[in-house]
């Protein structure tokens, strides 16, 4: 590069790119936070560090040259409310919450920024396909023998959350392969045998949305419509979950699934849904706060399974809607460049995910390295098709 005098300046270097290899291999890492051992945890949790450390080092080399787009936007506006909304309720509890979100929701904008040259596709993809085989093992255990007798298997090993990694993780397999209707089966029978009957549904709709996109790809509808329809159905759907508990069609929907699939229709979420949506009404525009503790108040340990109803309670619908716009301007740069493939089943994942996190909270927080992954696929898509600039 040559400035306005004439002197020769050094283009700012890709970290990433040219430690590819580091950069794979330590989200390859990743995971191993969930398991038992203490060693191998740390090795997890330093991984996932060294990841944030890294992208942060390389995102300062080429502050100057990085391409400030819609997403960032969002991203800074959605940070200037959440500090807003920790400073309403202040507290250790919501301290965290506040930077694991805002960290969580930067990764993805530092990755978008990444010139995702062959090499460090190929390596990245590499490290999720290996990650991919080593989940089969467990998951194909318990799979032949069921979930009941598979879990105890290995629950002293590492926790079942890992195998939620396999649904982003199919990605790889997905976007390579000339026969994705067969692995997409595939991966949906293996996660319904597993007991992820969620990750089964959006590996399917993953699919269907992968050839309703390739179908109308110039559609209007496609381009103004369908992101806000996916977004706004599934919220929906969360209301109409909570009210069939108490309708005869609920009752007959459970029987239906403890008769084909072993399990119940209602899996006990739409008490804590009912529970959030109540203490909502509290404050429904802004929320009661980053640590709310609203499931804690009534003795249970457990997560709101909910990342819609999340943001709710604790940011309210502003919350929402800052949310809603951070993951549009990413569906509206996938709407450049959907002729190539690693895009469109990029932007199905994003699809997918909107119903996926209908029934975890993940993305801005909780289950971590779930949401890092769906992130670098996230990232990925919008890199591969030439739509950002390093």
């Amino acid at each position: 590069m040559v400035n306005e005098l004439g002197r020769t300046q050094k283009a700012p270097k890709n970290v990433l790119m040219i430690h590819h290899r580091l950069f794979a291999s330590l989200f390859t890492l990743t995971p191993l936070y969930l398991f038992t051992h203490p060693v191998l945890q740390l090795i997890g949790y330093g991984s996932i560090l060294s990841i944030f450390l890294l992208c942060v080092y390389d995102f300062i080399g080429r502050l100057r040259s990085i391409r400030v787009t819609q997403w960032w936007n969002w991203f800074f506006v959605w940070s200037a409310y959440s500090l807003i909304t920790y400073v309403r309720k202040p507290s250790m509890g919501a301290l965290y919450a506040l930077l694991l979100q805002m960290v969580l929701l930067l990764f993805p904008c530092m990755l978008s920024s990444v010139n995702w040259t062959t090499r460090i596709i190929t390596s990245v993809s590499l490290a999720c396909k290996v990650l991919c085989g080593l989940l089969f093992v467990p998951m194909l255990a318990v799979a032949s023998v069921g979930t009941g007798v598979g879990y105890a298997m290995f629950n002293n090993v590492f926790s079942p959350v890992l195998y939620k990694l396999l649904l982003p993780c199919s990605y790889f397999f997905l976007v390579d392969s000339k026969h994705k209707l067969w692995l997409t089966l595939f991966f949906a029978f293996l996660f319904i045998r597993t007991g992820e009957r969620t990750s089964a549904g959006v590996i399917l709709m993953v699919f269907a949305f992968y050839v309703f996109l390739g179908m109308f790809q110039r559609a209007k509808f496609v381009k103004r419509q369908l992101f806000s329809m996916v977004f706004l159905m599934t919220i929906c759907s969360v209301f109409v979950y909570i009210a069939l508990q108490y309708h005869p069609v609920g009752a007959y929907l459970n029987r239906v699934f403890r008769e084909f699939t072993g399990g119940n229709f209602f899996s006990g979420r739409q008490r804590l849904w009912e529970i959030a949506v109540t203490h909502a009404k509290e404050s429904p525009l802004f929320g009661v706060g980053l640590n709310n503790r609203v499931l804690a108040s009534y003795g249970i340990g457990l997560s709101l399974h909910n990342t819609y109803l999340h943001l709710i309670l604790q940011g309210g619908l502003v919350e929402l809607l800052l949310f809603y716009g951070f993951l549009r301007s990413i569906w509206r740069e996938y709407l450049r460049n959907f002729q190539n493939d690693r895009v469109r089943l990029a932007a199905s994942f994003l699809l997918g995910m909107l119903v996926f996190i209908n029934f975890e909270v993940t993305m801005i927080g909780n289950t971590v390295t779930t949401a890092l992954y769906f992130w670098l696929v996230l990232a990925v898509g919008l890199g591969v098709g030439g739509l950002t600039s390093s």
